[in-house]
């Protein structure tokens, strides 16, 4: 009841009960664009390309343990954010590898690259890698499939060639070591976003 004439008033009325309420709070990173793939991939070796931040590679699998942030500019007027996601494995959803519980933060964002493996580690296809990745998202949480993708494959400069045929969405070859292709992935990506460089 308190107002700029009658600061400390004489008026009340009765209380009522408190009301208890138990909250789940759930943190989602805020980005426009995640990278997922499986071990070996080039995940952070691709953020580290694109946004020049200092995510931690290895030649060991699960180098990455929590996501990690980085951005750069696409334009005058535009900055992209990049979520580096620890590498998904078969059956991540069981709890194998490190589980899945950090695909969280990928519910924000609008576009999914899926980092796939040129060099096939174990025979494994670039199809195969990309259906593990898929099956993983949607045992997590199947609005992710819902979300704009790009297929990129890493490590083309160790490989004779890889084909494209057979991949509904937008199909890149970079090296993420050479740093060849990314101009390309980057139009991309800024198409996928609606992002204008005039």
């Amino acid at each position: 009841f308190a107002t700029p004439q009658n600061r400390v008033p004489q008026q009340w009325e009765p209380g009522k009960d408190g009301v208890e309420l138990e909250v789940d709070l759930l943190f989602s990173m805020p980005a426009e664009v995640a990278v997922i793939g499986l071990p070996g991939s080039g995940k952070s070796a691709l953020v580290r390309a694109l946004t020049r931040s200092k995510t931690e590679s290895g030649e060991f699998d699960f180098t990455t343990r929590r996501p990690r942030l980085g951005a750069y500019d696409e334009g005058p007027a535009a900055r992209v954010r990049i979520i580096d996601m620890p590498a998904l494995v078969e059956r991540s959803s069981d709890g194998k590898g490190i589980g899945n519980r950090f695909l969280v933060h990928m519910l924000r964002v609008k576009t999914i690259l899926f980092l796939l493996n040129a060099e096939k580690p174990g025979g494994m296809t670039l199809k195969n890698q990309y259906n593990i990745l898929l099956a993983e998202l949607a045992a997590f949480d199947d609005s992710l499939l819902e979300k704009t993708r790009v297929v990129v494959f890493n490590k083309t400069d160790l490989v004779k060639s890889a084909s494209k045929r057979g991949f509904a969405d937008p199909v890149v070859s970079i090296s993420a070591t050479n740093l060849s292709g990314l101009d390309e992935l980057k139009g991309i990506i800024a198409n996928q976003l609606g992002i204008s460089n005039s």
